[in-house]
């Protein structure tokens, strides 16, 4: 498979696959589903854009994006929870990224999702500007093929 064959089936995945079942999960009003599935998009993201960093450095989240990952990937996907850090809401978008009970940040589920679509818009552009993101996902590529639908 060529490069550039590759750089269109991680587009498909990430556009169809993952942010399809975010939105799909939303529209039926799934939304810890929808939330679960916007941590594990971020975690995906994340490793076409910086795979050669997070596979040699463990240690890679640090400060909020530690916490980030801890509380909205690792609590949230093994035990529904965010260790009190954030607080999952829908159906208001103005408190997102607010303060909620003195010390959790709100994170609105539509706010969130938004928020997402425009990474992964930034993301696919750099998969065609940037050589240095372009070999990340390349090589993250070749070591995860990523599934696709059997016709």
């Amino acid at each position: 498979m060529t490069d550039d064959a590759k750089l269109d089936q991680i587009s498909l995945s990430l556009r169809i696959y993952n942010l399809g079942d975010i939105q799909k999960a939303r529209q039926a009003d799934c939304n810890i589903g929808a939330f679960i599935l916007c941590s594990c998009f971020i975690d995906h993201l994340s490793r076409y854009r910086y795979y050669n960093s997070i596979k040699n450095d463990k240690n890679s989240f640090k400060g909020n994006g530690k916490k980030l990952y801890q509380s909205l990937r690792s609590s949230l996907v093994h035990n529904y929870s965010t260790r009190g850090h954030y607080a999952l809401a829908w159906g208001d978008r103005s408190v997102h990224l607010t303060i909620y009970a003195g010390k959790a940040v709100n994170v609105d589920l539509d706010e969130f999702i938004l928020e997402l679509e425009s990474a992964l818009t930034r993301l696919l552009n750099e998969l065609h500007t940037d050589q240095a993101i372009r070999k990340q996902a390349l090589a993250h590529y070749d070591t995860y093929p990523i599934m696709t639908q059997v016709q």
